[in-house]
C-alpha cells in the first residue's frame, strides 16, 4: 500500500485537496482500518450530539463523502455537506445523490443569515466569526489577520465571516454596532468579542486557551 502523506495546515491546500482527492473512492475504508473501527463510535456520538430534527439545515463541514451527513439527512433534515476536495464530493454525490455537496474552504466559510445556527451555534469547536462589509477600510486590516490564522489553528478553532451588507439580521440579532467586530463563540454563545481593528497578537492572546 502506498504511504498516504499528512494532511497538515502547513501544506499547500491544493497539495492536501489533491491527496484526498485521490483516495476518495477508498477513504472511508482506510478510515475505518487506521481507527480500527472508532470512526463508527465517533459518528455515533456525534448523531447523537447534533439529535437532527426534520427540516433543520445542517452544515456539515469537511463532510468528505457524506458519511457523517447520511443520517442526519436520514432524520429529515436539510443537509449540506461541504469539503474542500472535488474527488471526495464526486464521491459523495455518487454515494448519496439525495444530499447537497458543495465545495468549499472549512477554514474562510462564507455565509449568510439563514446557515448562522448551523455552522456557529451547533459548533462543536469554539468558531470565531469575522463581521466585515467591503465598505470598511479597518475591515480589510483584519481580513488577512484572520486569514492568517485560520491557517494556523483551523484544526482547533473555525473561523467564520459574515457580510452584513447582504445578511443584517445576524449583525442586528448579536448586537453588532460597528465594523469590524469580531465575536467568539463556544458551545453556542458569545464569550469575546472586539470592537475595531485589533493585531494577531490581540486576537492570538484571546483565543490562547482554545489553541
Amino acid at each position: 500500500m502506498d504511504a498516504v502523506g499528512a494532511a497538515d495546515l502547513g501544506k499547500d491546500p491544493s497539495e492536501v485537496a489533491e491527496m484526498f482527492d485521490a483516495t476518495a473512492k477508498r477513504y472511508d475504508l482506510m478510515n475505518s482500518l487506521f481507527t480500527l473501527g472508532n470512526d463508527r463510535i465517533w459518528r455515533m456520538q456525534m448523531n447523537r450530539a447534533v439529535a437532527a430534527q426534520p427540516g433543520e439545515r445542517i452544515l456539515d463541514v469537511a463532510a468528505g463523502t457524506g458519511t457523517s451527513s447520511a443520517p442526519m439527512a436520514k432524520a429529515g433534515a436539510l443537509v449540506t455537506a461541504l469539503d474542500f476536495s472535488e474527488g471526495m464530493i464526486a464521491e459523495g454525490r455518487r454515494r448519496y445523490p439525495e444530499i447537497e455537496f458543495v465545495h468549499g474552504d472549512a477554514q474562510d466559510l462564507p455565509f449568510d443569515d439563514e446557515t448562522f445556527d448551523a455552522v456557529v451555534l451547533k459548533s462543536d469547536k469554539p468558531v470565531v466569526v469575522d463581521y466585515w462589509a467591503d465598505w470598511c477600510g479597518p475591515c480589510k486590516q483584519v481580513g488577512p489577520i484572520i486569514e492568517e490564522l485560520a491557517n494556523q489553528h483551523g484544526d482547533k478553532v473555525t473561523f467564520v465571516k459574515m457580510d452584513t451588507n447582504t445578511n443584517p439580521v445576524t449583525p442586528a440579532n448579536n448586537h453588532v454596532l460597528g465594523l469590524p467586530t469580531i465575536q467568539v463563540y463556544v458551545n453556542g454563545e458569545v464569550v469575546k468579542a472586539f470592537k475595531g481593528a485589533k493585531s494577531k497578537s490581540t486576537l492570538l492572546n484571546a483565543l490562547e486557551e482554545y489553541l
